[in-house]
């Protein structure tokens, strides 16, 4: 296995202060500002015991954005990629296993974040090593995350939700041709973990789930979004929840729109999440 799932999604935000508040409004918990050292980024993160969702934003154009300014100059708000979990041995173990797998990975980078926690400035560290170019199809620019000081990026009460999310469910993308990637994911994650249908191709990465649906298959699952007009994109972010009867009474409460969706979902629209479609599932 390549990964073992999902570490967290990137959202890009235009403003990152209006994104947080359009986060929260839906029941999400965020915790403090972080500013990313070297970078003219800032996040806002939506914790959870598992993974977690960052919201990027741009607040000094003076410094490098990794990306960031130019998919907003592209692509606009929404979600942006995701980042790998390793699992055990980080990021160098990582780089070893796609050695293995005869790529030539990258050289893994150092990152940290000033996260302005309550009791005062907290620096979260990580490890990231970005995947050769072309080794997960239909992702498009990726990397793992290596996380050294966990202890840092989690309290208590950063992890309870008012709209009951509990985790990531997974992620869906657009992609052309969902077929045409299924060779290239069985050599990464095992025949086991691929499953394929008519316009879709699944992945299952540890307790996580990677759709690639066409679009014709997208509009049907989804038919009053607009899709993505550049492909491949990742399109739709899907939450956990304990209670879906209970999670649509709170956004409801909130005034936050919901798409009809089949089977035990709700879908809010875009513009109500800094253009991320955020899909919550029961768990």
């Amino acid at each position: 296995m390549i990964a073992t799932g999902i570490d967290h999604p990137l959202v890009a935000a235009a403003d990152l202060e209006k994104a947080r508040a359009a986060f929260a409004a839906m029941g999400f918990t965020l915790s403090p500002r972080g500013r990313h050292k070297g970078w003219g980024t800032a996040n806002y993160c939506v914790m959870f015991p598992e993974d977690y969702v960052e919201i990027l934003g741009l607040v000094d154009a003076s410094q490098p954005s990794n990306g960031l300014e130019e998919f907003l100059a592209t692509r606009g708000e929404g979600l942006m990629t995701l980042a790998l979990a390793p699992g055990a041995g980080g990021a160098m173990a990582a780089a070893a296993r796609l050695a293995a797998l005869g790529f030539e990975a990258p050289v893994p980078s150092s990152l940290s974040r000033l996260l302005e926690a309550p009791e005062g400035m907290r620096e979260p560290a990580f490890r990231l090593l970005p995947p050769p170019p072309g080794l997960l199809p239909g992702i498009g620019n990726t990397f793992f995350c290596e996380h050294l000081t966990p202890e840092l990026l989690r309290e208590p009460e950063w992890l309870k939700h008012a709209n009951g999310a509990i985790g990531l469910e997974g992620l869906t993308f657009i992609v052309e041709d969902p077929l045409a990637l299924e060779t290239q994911w069985r050599r990464l994650v095992g025949k086991d973990a691929v499953f394929t249908g008519k316009g879709r191709l699944d992945i299952a990465l540890g307790r996580h789930d990677l759709r690639f649906l066409d679009p014709a298959r997208a509009a049907k699952r989804y038919p009053e979004l607009k899709l993505p007009a550049h492909l491949p994109a990742p399109f739709v972010m899907s939450v956990l929840v304990k209670d879906l009867t209970a999670t649509g009474r709170y956004l409801a409460g909130a005034g936050i729109m919901t798409s009809p969706a089949k089977g035990k979902r709700l879908v809010v629209l875009p513009q109500f999440a800094c253009g991320t479609v955020v899909e919550f599932c029961e768990s």
